[in-house]
């Protein structure tokens, strides 16, 4: 009983969540006194070529079903007892809504010629939802190109300086992109030639879209049935160095060689544009940067030793004046480029009507894109002394998808309660990869932190002591008590970040293992402890930032990550329209997978240096011996020393 319980439920669930881009054109036909026009022929054409039509009822009322989104002309007239025709153009249909156009025609033996105004409605009947739209004309005329210029002049959308798009103070991650009724995830970057139209829908979801707070629906071309193409080049001169490339072209594959109206039975779209920007969202004010001999000079002397106290060692970057800087208009090292290419190819077919002409009710289309973006990681606390170090992010978005729709009904008859029944099946893969690295080290890890090479000379401690040793009592004895390294050597020569070398070679320049000796009277560990107490660095060790803000030249960014996410989608609906009212039913599912990983680069050295040689950091003290007696060292006999005590837990 439970298991009919939960299957019954998920059945529920499934079905509540649907993504199906397609609409209905509804209307009536009226003469000028009013009187309904009964029977007369009713076109769509998309490009000129006809994508649906109907035959006005007894009421003279007509709907057309499975539209799919775009702009369309409605075509009245032109068969029968009315021989002339009247066309309305550019009639605008979004995804997954009803559209509502009444008009006026006065029907004729003879054919004229027709000229149509068209108003604009003040409202939509169907509309319960808080939506704005763009065709492909509204894009074009925005005065910044790309979708996201276009939805940030619309009212509610607020867009920061990362180009991030903000609705109505939503969450980012509330906000969703659909394409062509596939659900995008990871870049939503679409060829601007490929594009139809976009809907933002902000407020009163439909349910069919499932969860979230606002859904941008981007519908791509229909492929025509002759053959186009466009190219566009544009660029920057102003120093910024901004410049794009694109291209569309489209037409048919297979002309329909009986019907020259009818669509082509199969057509392809192809559209494609790449990018560069040296510097593509430049500063209001600019940025400061330091003067290149400034910068020189403090890589190769990066910290001032104070003469008064012996240790104390401050950054030279905090010394700098106003001559040091100059402020410069573009910023530096913030280079992107990247490209995005699209392709469909629809085919068009299905049952024959009684004068053998295909009613073009079956549509099956393969799709795919690609989309690659590579830049650097410019940031305000490395722009000013260490911008010549910025890291990378590059990413890339695959995506194939294939669809099926099927209008099984197309042509209802006048005391029919099931006016449509249609069908519609879509597949998708997605594939999402991303990487940060450093420009010059990549995946070599171990490169990042590596400051030089560090050889270390060991030395033993004695204590004089009594010390018993299976039962025998030795006095005066001179007991090991542990190792320490007595002096720390470097060498720069192979060092992965030369500008870096300078904070350890001027420490070991400067202050020699006999300068301390001179200077306490005794001998002192010359170590890593001493090397880091001085400022110098160690490798994993970074240089501290010029008063806590900007980093120091030569530092490397730690970090180092991959993703690489993939999602593969099934979608299927049934819609079916029961006099004046249609129902829908379907389910979505999605395979999720998810991976990523990240590693801080310099924390590998300090793990090493934490974890080398820790199963032996402790003497065997259980096991003493003696050197034994030594004729050119009698008082070698005087000494205990342990082995290293092997833990291997």
């Amino acid at each position: 009983m439970i298991k009919k319980l939960l299957f019954t439920l998920s059945v529920i669930i499934l079905t509540g969540n649907i993504l199906v881009a397609q609409s209905i054109l509804k209307g009536k036909v009226t003469d000028a006194s009013g009187a309904s026009v009964q029977y007369l022929q009713i076109r769509l054409l998309n490009d000129g070529v006809a994508v649906g039509g109907t035959t006005t009822d007894d009421k003279g009322e007509y709907q057309i079903y499975g539209i799919f989104a775009g702009t369309y002309d409605l075509v009245v007239g032109g068969s029968g007892l009315c021989m002339n025709t009247s066309k309305f153009p550019k009639i605008a249909i979004d995804g997954s809504s009803t559209v509502f156009k009444n008009v006026e025609f006065e029907c004729k033996n003879e054919i004229g010629e027709v000229i149509i105004v068209d108003k604009a409605k003040l409202f939509d009947e169907d509309n319960s939802k808080s939506a704005v739209k763009f065709s492909k004309e509204d894009l074009g005329r925005q005065p910044g190109r790309g979708i996201d210029n276009a939805l940030a002049s619309s009212e509610g959308i607020s867009r920061d300086a990362a180009g991030n798009t903000n609705v109505r103070g939503n969450r980012g991650d509330g906000q969703q992109t659909i394409v062509d009724g596939v659900r995008m995830r990871g870049s939503a970057s679409v060829a601007m030639g490929g594009v139809e139209g976009v809907e933002l829908i902000q407020g009163g979801i439909p349910a069919e879209f499932g969860d979230g707070t606002s859904f941008t629906v981007i519908t791509t071309r229909l492929a025509p049935k002759e053959f186009h193409a466009s190219g566009e080049l544009r660029g920057s001169l102003d120093g910024y160095n901004n410049f794009l490339a694109a291209v569309t072209v489209m037409g048919p594959l297979v002309k329909n060689k009986k019907d020259k109206n009818a669509p082509s039975k199969a057509g392809f779209l192809i559209s494609a544009e790449g990018y560069y920007n040296m510097d593509g969202a430049p500063s209001r004010t600019g940025t400061w940067r330091a003067t290149d001999e400034a910068i020189e000079s403090l890589t190769k002397n990066p910290l001032r030793y104070d003469n008064l106290q012996l240790g104390a060692n401050y950054s030279n970057g905090e010394y700098l004046t106003a001559e040091n800087f100059y402020q410069q208009r573009v910023r530096q090292n913030a280079q992107s480029y990247g490209f995005v290419a699209q392709g469909k190819v629809d085919i068009i077919g299905g049952a024959k009507d009684t004068l053998g002409k295909s009613k073009n009710n079956l549509k099956f289309t393969i799709s795919g894109s690609y989309q690659y973006g590579k830049g650097m990681d410019w940031g305000l606390y490395r722009s000013v002394f260490n911008n010549a170090s910025n890291g990378t992010d590059e990413n890339s978005t695959l995506r194939l998808s294939a669809r099926i729709n099927h209008r099984v009904k197309t042509d209802p008859k006048e005391n029919d309660i099931l006016k449509n029944l249609m069908y519609d099946i879509n597949v998708s893969y997605t594939l999402f990869t991303a990487k940060s690295e450093d420009v010059r080290h990549k995946d070599n890890l171990f490169n990042y932190g590596h400051i030089g090479k560090f050889t270390k000379q060991r030395a033993k401690v004695y204590q004089l002591e009594d010390i018993t040793i299976d039962g025998v009592t030795y006095y005066d004895m001179m007991v090991l008590k542990t190792l320490y390294d007595s002096i720390v050597r470097f060498d720069a020569s192979g060092s992965s970040n030369p500008n870096l070398t300078w904070y350890t070679q001027n420490f070991v320049d400067t202050y020699s293992p006999e300068f301390f000796s001179d200077y306490y009277g005794f001998t002192i560990p010359y170590d890593l402890n001493l090397y880091s107490s001085f400022g110098a660095l160690r490798n994993g060790d970074a240089p501290s930032l010029i008063y806590g803000l900007y980093s120091m030249p030569g530092s490397v960014t730690s970090n180092y990550g991959v993703t690489r996410n993939s999602t593969l989608g099934a979608k299927a609906s049934v819609a079916l329209n029961l006099n004046d009212h249609e129902i829908k039913l379907g389910f979505e599912l999605e395979k999720l997978t998810n991976r990523s990983w990240s590693v801080a680069p310099y924390g590998l050295w300090t793990l090493m240096r934490q974890k080398q040689n820790f199963h032996i950091s402790q003497l065997d003290v259980a096991n003493p011996f003696t050197p034994g007696y030594n004729y050119f060292n009698p008082d070698a006999s005087n000494y205990i020393d342990y082995n290293p005590l092997i833990n291997l837990a």
